[in-house]
């Protein structure tokens, strides 16, 4: 906010600072992750069962199961 007769946002700066917040928020849901030995798997994945799903990733499709999976 720039403060002189007409208050104004600086948007800019504000895009710049959501960007930077974004980033920390990733790195640090990563480490939460790896720190509890999550195993994050990159892909297109669908469900093929209660506990079970099947991820596509470069022309390869397997399927995956486990108690918990979050897509």
């Amino acid at each position: 906010i720039h403060l002189g007769g007409d208050i104004q946002p600086d948007v800019d700066a504000m895009h710049k600072r959501k960007s930077e917040v974004i980033v920390e928020m990733r790195e640090r849901v990563h480490e939460l992750l790896r720190e509890n030995n999550v195993e994050v798997l990159t892909g297109h994945a669908r469900f093929a069962g209660e506990h079970c799903v099947e991820l596509s990733t470069q022309g390869e499709t397997r399927k995956i199961s486990a108690v918990h999976i979050v897509v």
